[in-house]
């Protein structure tokens, strides 16, 4: 997002190319450059950071990123699944609860998206993932609102 609002994107992503040494462009486009690489470099853990220190681009540090952590994350869509199926109201407040399991959805929709389409199937397949969900967070719920979870189930 600070990308985008600061209109640096094209750094990142790789629209903005780098210019020719003779270009009159090219002294403006090292320094911008250089400074999305600090902006990458500082939002990053220092672990990590210093396996991308020396890349020239701000689009070399982006595409290492996302080719390590981005392609089928196998691994953490399995431990969001288990988290989702595990969670647990316990004593937090029912807002905790729902904005954990929340936390949860939002994430695993990065890795999972739904399939976009303009048949009309779209709404049933959303329809569908939101009844899951639903069922996901009643199934967490405190034996305590078992009363309410069974109108909502009627």
């Amino acid at each position: 997002m600070a990308f985008s609002a600061k209109n640096k994107m094209g750094f990142v992503d790789g629209t903005i190319c780098k210019p020719a040494t003779t270009d009159p462009t090219y002294e403006a486009w090292v320094r911008v450059n250089n400074m999305v690489l600090s902006w990458l470099l500082n939002s990053i853990h220092c672990d990590l950071a210093a396996s991308v220190l020396y890349a020239d681009s701000a689009v070399a540090v982006w595409k290492d990123l996302h080719d390590r952590f981005s392609p089928s994350n196998s691994p953490r869509i399995f431990e969001l699944e288990r988290t989702i199926a595990t969670l647990q109201q316990n004593n937090d407040s029912v807002a905790k609860y729902f904005n954990a399991l929340k936390g949860c959805w939002d994430e695993l929709a990065t890795y999972n998206p739904l399939p976009s389409c303009t048949c009309g199937e779209y709404r049933t397949f959303a329809t569908h993932s939101q009844k899951c969900q639903l069922m996901q967070f009643l199934t967490g719920l405190n034996e305590a609102y078992a009363p309410i979870r069974s109108q909502i189930l009627l």
